[in-house]
């Protein structure tokens, strides 16, 4: 019924017994329904047979990509080659939160097969040095697929896959054509806490200055939105025109803010903004239904959001002209 889908990459026999522990631990379920899929995403890490001999009642099966993808693609390695009603995404690296999780998640979803299920998750991160505990609740836990829970039959019936071309902003990727394709009559919230996002300090997220992390997968970051938006376009999303806008906005903002104030990111921002007119002066369908007030609106709604997301400090822009391209 439930397949828990997780790549693996550096992570050891003595990180994956953590978050085997947390699924072995879970109390009054059924492991009959519950498969488990590793996938070794062309790592020189492997792991053992003595890892998975102590887990005799639980039904994993470890994968060996044949090449290097990434997470999002090692996912839909692990997508492609299971069959179960649901699936479940975790990291080797994270824990599910505590031992009712597993019953709470297939009762709801024997009894009311959701498209999709959102449940809480907990980030434990550290802040001035010193490591706590934040709760993500509801809009708070997009675009993270942490805690979620998706109906098969929903993702393949809408052809949604991880993109070929994301090595990063995957989960973005993935999320947004769920978001655009999702009928929210069978979407089920749990107001309970699924899953610990552990701290990790060589992830792909946080080994690096947040700056140098945004600088260093910018192509990814600046091609994901359109990539979502040529399947929301596909697929006649009703979310399509305010999504590629906002994405617009975002992208100009972080491209006129202090991350790329620096002289040696001249050329590579003149380049990204050439791209971005380039793409508004060739699809100026998406604003027909926005006057300037309008999409002032929503730029003051992205500036907000992203000066709090990424810890902006100044935003060297002026919204009036670059707003006015949208009317030439």
């Amino acid at each position: 019924m439930l397949d828990i889908i997780i790549p693996q990459y550096k992570e050891n026999d003595d990180v994956v017994k953590n978050l085997l522990d947390s699924i072995s631990n879970q109390v009054n379920v059924d492991f009959n329904k519950i498969k488990i899929t590793i996938i070794n995403d062309k790592s020189d890490v492997l792991l053992t047979n003595v890892l998975f001999s102590n887990y005799k009642k639980l039904n994993i099966y470890y994968l060996i990509n044949d090449k290097n993808t990434g997470p999002g693609l090692a996912r839909q390695y692990g997508i492609d080659r299971t069959n179960g009603e649901f699936i479940m995404f975790m990291d080797s690296d994270d824990i599910l939160y505590n031992n009712n999780v597993l019953y709470i998640i297939v009762s709801c979803i024997e009894d009311a097969k959701p498209d999709l299920l959102i449940t809480n998750f907990v980030k434990e991160t550290y802040i001035n040095n010193e490591l706590k505990y934040v709760l993500k609740k509801k809009e708070e836990t997009y675009p993270w697929l942490h805690g979620k829970v998706f109906k098969r039959e929903f993702l393949n019936e809408n052809e949604i896959r991880f993109n070929n071309n994301l090595r990063h902003l995957e989960d973005s990727y993935f999320w947004t054509c769920i978001m655009g394709m999702i009928d929210y009559n069978k979407v089920i919230y749990l107001d309970f806490p699924s899953y610990l996002w552990k701290t990790n300090k060589d992830s792909i997220t946080r080994k690096k200055d947040k700056y140098e992390y945004i600088v260093s997968s910018f192509d990814d970051y600046y091609n994901c939105p359109f990539y979502a938006y040529e399947y929301l376009n596909k697929h006649n999303s009703n979310i399509k025109e305010l999504y590629i806008i906002r994405a617009i906005f975002d992208i100009y903002i972080i491209l006129s803010s202090n991350i790329y104030d620096f002289e040696e990111l001249m050329d590579s921002k003149k380049m990204y903004l050439d791209k971005l007119l380039l793409f508004i002066k060739n699809n100026n369908h998406i604003y027909d239904n926005y006057n300037s007030n309008k999409l002032k609106e929503i730029y003051d709604i992205e500036i907000i959001n992203q000066k709090k997301k990424y810890n902006i400090d100044k935003v060297f822009v002026n919204i009036n002209d670059f707003i006015d391209t949208f009317f030439k």
